[in-house]
């Protein structure tokens, strides 16, 4: 048997961290979300006016739009199921599918030449960026049954067009996510 890879569909925005009330310890808001990979891009500054003038330099466009963030996530699913080799007839039953999100964001270079309150509203930005963020790679990631579920109701042929009618639901939700945000900013994402 063979497994020929079919690959899903990508989605971009922007987040927000949160502390638990009894430990007021920083949460990680990937908690729980496989195959996650960060990138950053340095900015520096010695003040927040320094600092937003590096982050919107190294801004990009997200998915689906000009317009440039201050951090965007991207996701993908890839698909794969067992075909036999004398028949061709695939093995739906069996459909394998994996997650991988790549969150890009801004990264303080230096917070050490900071003063104190300019450091505190750019932890609170990064955590609601962080937050922000994680809503956009958690929310395909946990509906990955909804994907497994029509690749496995369809047929050998039309396997991959369900897949990528589901892909297209979760995209649809990453614009509606970031509209009703604001990118991030209703959850604190903002700087300064």
């Amino acid at each position: 048997m063979r497994f020929p890879a079919l690959f899903g569909l990508l989605a971009v925005s922007a987040t927000l961290t949160a502390c638990t009330p009894q430990t007021a310890e920083p949460v990680d808001p990937f908690a729980g979300i496989p195959n996650v990979q960060f990138l950053y891009h340095d900015v520096g500054g010695t003040s927040a006016r320094e600092i937003r003038r590096a982050i919107n330099a190294g801004r990009r466009a997200g998915l689906g739009t000009t317009a440039p963030f201050d951090a965007s996530t991207s996701w993908r699913f890839k698909w794969q199921w067992p075909v036999d080799r004398k028949t061709g007839t695939c093995d739906l039953a069996n459909t394998a599918v994996t997650f991988s999100a790549k969150v890009r964001l801004p990264r303080l270079a230096d917070p050490e030449r900071l003063g104190s309150a300019a450091r505190a509203r750019w932890e609170r930005y990064y955590a609601a960026l962080l937050a922000h963020e994680a809503g956009h790679a958690r929310y395909p990631y946990a509906h990955r049954g909804e994907l497994l579920a029509a690749i496995k109701g369809s047929d050998c042929a039309h396997a991959s067009e369900a897949a990528k009618a589901v892909l297209a639901r979760f995209t649809d939700r990453d614009h509606a996510y970031d509209a009703e945000t604001r990118h991030g900013a209703t959850q604190g994402a903002t700087f300064p």
